[in-house]
């Protein structure tokens, strides 16, 4: 299958040797996920013990978190090993790098989603309500089709992490996936200006 071969088995120093150049990224994505989590842990326990109204908002955020952490450990995991090590025609950091997609898809959606019912509980006006719900559901469909496109780019699915599926083929690119990502950011950031906008 191309792009993917399987290599001889490694020594266990070989196999969670990470390269220098990753380890300021790794070390960035530790700092950033650790601040953000203590927020959210922050919101979470004021929501839920102090203020004790644990409302829907909050519930896509904890999901978000969660999704979030997924992507986190895989990423790390996926720049810590040796991107060639495998085990027979399974590749670990191959499975990795395939679940931090739609993760990364879903946390980044569910965070716009608990931000679009944020605003629900604040704003009044109809006309206000209805542009929130509009960027809601333009959310909703563009989290939806991102996460789906991460899942199925190769077929069979498995074909991503197993190194022994011959019949396996690309269902997009790596500039389609591009493209399809770049849009993914655009709708994000234009439901970020729809709620910007919104009056609270």
């Amino acid at each position: 299958m191309d792009g993917h071969q399987s290599g001889a088995t490694m020594n266990e120093a070989d196999r969670y040797h990470c390269p220098e150049d990753y380890k300021g990224v790794i070390a960035l994505l530790i700092v950033f996920y650790t601040v953000s989590t203590i927020f959210a842990v922050m919101r979470f326990y004021t929501r839920a013990c102090i203020s004790k109204v644990f409302g829907v908002d909050d519930w896509f955020m904890l999901f978000a978190v969660i999704f979030d952490t997924l992507r986190f450990v895989c990423v790390v995991y996926g720049y810590a090993v040796d991107w060639h090590w495998t085990i027979g025609t399974f590749s670990p950091p191959d499975l990795a790098w395939f679940l931090s997609n739609p993760a990364y898809a879903l946390s980044n959606g569910l965070i716009k989603l608990s931000m679009g019912f944020f605003i629900l509980r604040l704003v009044v006006h109809p006309v206000h309500r209805q542009v929130a719900w509009v960027s809601i559901a333009i959310t909703a469909a563009a989290t939806i089709i991102f996460t789906i496109l991460n899942i199925v780019i190769m077929l069979p699915i498995d074909a991503m992490w197993q190194h022994d599926k011959p019949n396996s083929r690309l269902v997009l690119s790596q500039n389609a996936m591009s493209y399809v990502g770049n849009t993914f950011s655009a709708v994000c950031i234009l439901t970020d200006l729809l709620f910007s906008l919104l009056p609270a």
